[in-house]
């Protein structure tokens, strides 16, 4: 009895596939249709969420080309004042040093020589700020040795 009922079970696919097959047709087809649809949109909301992934990736990009560009021309502004405090510094370096050696040059002489009280003034904000002059590269360094003036002794006159 359970061979006949499989057998007419068995049976029963094939003849209900031949006696729908139009319907069946139908609602796979319909099925289709909705997959390739919901298939669609999906790919289209992919390409969207892309598109917006690419335009902040490029908007990320040129935030950081901005501040990295940003940051060199700090570097740059913070180097150039870098080189002229050294450069100011040596030259302040230089005139006091200058100043004492024209004084002294000047008392050897005779003369009676004092500092303008402004000149004391500078010298005390000088050193009370800047003691030592500020260090700069060897060829700075050699090019300031080289600007200065050696006085040669003042010739008497008769």
């Amino acid at each position: 009895m359970m061979t006949y009922i499989c057998l007419l079970l068995l049976a029963g696919y094939p003849l209900a596939f031949i006696l729908h097959r139009g319907r069946l047709k139908r609602v796979f087809m319909r099925g289709t249709e909705i997959l390739v649809q919901q298939v669609t949109e999906l790919r289209l909301q992919l390409d969207a969420a892309r598109e917006v992934t690419t335009q902040e990736r490029d908007k990320t990009s040129r935030y950081f080309t901005k501040i990295s560009e940003m940051e060199r021309e700090r570097d740059d502004w913070h180097q150039l004042y870098t080189g002229q405090a050294i450069g100011h510094g040596n030259a302040q370096n230089l005139m006091m040093g200058e100043i004492e050696k024209l004084a002294r040059v000047l008392a050897a002489k005779g003369v009676k020589y004092s500092m303008p009280m402004i000149l004391q003034e500078v010298r005390a904000e000088y050193l009370g700020d800047y003691e030592m002059p500020a260090r700069a590269s060897k060829s700075l360094d050699d090019h300031a040795a080289s600007a200065r003036v050696k006085l040669a002794p003042p010739t008497e006159s008769a």
